[in-house]
């Protein structure tokens, strides 16, 4: 699923339980690309826009007419996601309504394209937990995956500059 290839791609390339979807991105994404971190399980929900086997039609946002405008709105939405990356406008991301459905979808699918400014954790439960295990309580506040997932990458960061620093000054007696 190159990154170019996002503006056309088509809902069935994308969605879940369609009768082609064996190899569709939510299908990579929630149960194969799992060296990526893990998504699976929990509600369907998180996928945007999808299919049940068992049940007739699309599944996707109230606010949509069709699935077809809720994907055009969702694929709009992966792309102004990943143009904000670009410039590193990264709390706005959070901001991108077609995708609030979907955190933890909207953080992998990010994860994938910028690996080194996304960290593999994609549950905001899990970030809080990781920021208060750092002594990062008062950055916890804020619900917002990207902001959580930034601040928990940034706070690492320091911690590791502050490791090295202190093995170099340690080598040097």
């Amino acid at each position: 699923f190159p990154r170019s290839r996002w503006p056309s791609l088509s809902l069935e390339e994308y969605a879940l339980g369609h009768d082609r979807s064996e190899d569709s991105f939510c299908r990579w994404m929630e149960f194969k690309a799992v060296a990526l971190g893990s998504i699976r399980g929990g509600s369907a929900a998180k996928l945007i826009i999808f299919k049940f086997r068992a049940k007739a039609g699309w599944h996707y946002s109230k606010e949509f007419p069709d699935e077809q405008t809720a994907w055009q709105a969702g694929r709009a939405g992966f792309v102004k996601a990943f143009d904000l990356a670009d410039e590193g406008r990264w709390a706005d991301i959070d901001q991108i309504d077609a995708l609030q459905r979907g955190p933890a979808l909207k953080l992998k699918t990010t994860h994938l394209y910028f690996p080194d400014e996304i960290l593999p954790v994609y549950s905001t439960a899990h970030l809080r937990h990781f920021l208060h295990r750092i002594g990062e309580h008062d950055k916890t506040k804020s619900g917002e995956p990207f902001f959580l997932n930034r601040t928990l990458l940034a706070a690492l960061r320091s911690k590791e500059e502050l490791a090295d620093w202190s093995t170099k000054e340690r080598e040097r007696f």
